[in-house]
């Protein structure tokens, strides 16, 4: 058995711990996210499918318009409630208090407006037979405005109390099925805030898709669309196109279906097929413009593949022909296949080997 010196055995350790280090730095390298997209041909007839959810066409949120204890919830989700049921009230406790003595305000109000009228009438009388001076004429009319404005001030009050009854209650604004239920009896609720979701009785299912930024100029409204969802195929139209990008240059599209049955329920996975090009145009394949990158040996791209670990990429540079540009990019002559995916950003910063993951995997 050898047996070292303390200098040898710390330098032994200290090595030990570097290559450990090393390991661990290695190990955690931060994989660089690059933005992609899959080589398509254009022109001619050409069929894009993307993926989404069902939802409804009439989503209603129902909510208190006051503060306050939630005492009744009278909703679950999948029941069916027809028009102006009653679903949800606050606790109306201080409203009630506050009623009463809104009330009471305008019981004493009034008291008081009709005996400044008397007044007014029996000085009205005393002045015209010269028995009261003018002044309290005049002092009589000043104190029966005064009155009935503060009448007419406390039935508003009252009006306005009123209203809070209603204001406390939640009722169905029309026919339909309760989808989602975001609050309990006992809690705590603001105005304002989402407590029933409903869902119209009649409601036409949409299904919403996400569509990537080199297609989404294609997409307008009225354009049609074969929709595949719980097994069925239904055609349907665009009726919304997103304006801003909801993450990884994906953009939000709705389609409402031509016809829809009660099979059909919100969120149900779904896709939908889009037709574009015409037949007087040949199908070519094509690649964006800022796929395309030129250093001192030509045209290049960094295709991504796939490495032992599904989501993780290999960047690979390669020399890429490309021949006219058209306003779907470069027309490509050799270099790369339909459904490779390449690199559309940071072209000058991937290096030749790098490990990276695909942006929207993140």
């Amino acid at each position: 058995m050898k047996i070292y010196s303390s200098q040898t055995y710390i330098s032994l350790l200290f090595i030990a711990l570097m290559a450990s280090c090393g390991e661990s730095v290695q190990d955690k390298a931060r994989i660089r996210p690059v933005k992609f997209e899959s080589v398509t041909m254009t022109g001619g007839i050409q069929k894009r499918t993307f993926t989404g959810t069902s939802q409804s066409g009439s989503e209603t949120n129902l909510s208190f318009r006051l503060n306050g204890l939630i005492t009744m919830l009278d909703a679950d989700i999948g029941d069916r409630v027809r028009k102006g049921k009653l679903l949800g009230t606050l606790d109306m406790k201080d409203i009630q208090l506050t009623y009463q003595k809104a009330k009471a305000n305008v019981q004493s109000s009034e008291i008081t407006m009709q005996n400044a009228r008397s007044d007014l009438e029996r000085t009205k009388r005393l002045y015209q037979s010269e028995s009261a001076s003018l002044d309290d004429y005049e002092d009589a009319k000043t104190t029966f405005a005064n009155a009935q404005s503060s009448y007419e001030t406390a039935t508003r009050e009252l009006g306005l109390v009123e209203s809070e009854f209603e204001y406390s209650r939640i009722k169905a604004p029309l026919s339909g099925v309760i989808s989602d239920v975001r609050a309990e009896v006992n809690e705590f609720v603001q105005a304002g805030q989402s407590i029933i979701v409903m869902d119209a009785e009649d409601a036409n299912i949409e299904v919403s898709v996400g569509i990537p930024e080199n297609i989404i100029s294609q997409i307008s409204q009225g354009l049609k669309a074969e929709i595949s969802i719980s097994d069925a195929k239904i055609t349907g139209t665009v009726t919304e196109v997103g304006y801003s990008s909801i993450g990884s240059g994906v953009y939000p599209v709705i389609i409402k279906l031509d016809d829809s049955n009660n099979d059909l329920r919100p969120g149900m996975p779904a896709s939908a097929t889009f037709t574009f090009g015409s037949v007087d145009t040949e199908p070519t394949l094509t690649i964006p413009v800022y796929a395309v990158g030129e250093d001192e040996t030509g045209n290049y791209i960094i295709l991504l593949e796939e490495s032992e670990d599904s989501s993780v990429y290999i960047a690979k540079k390669v020399g890429v022909q490309v021949g006219e540009l058209t306003n779907d990019g470069f027309k490509v002559i050799s270099g790369v296949s339909e459904g490779q995916k390449i690199a559309t950003g940071g072209l000058h910063i991937l290096l030749d080997g790098q490990r990276v993951k695909l942006l929207n995997q993140q």
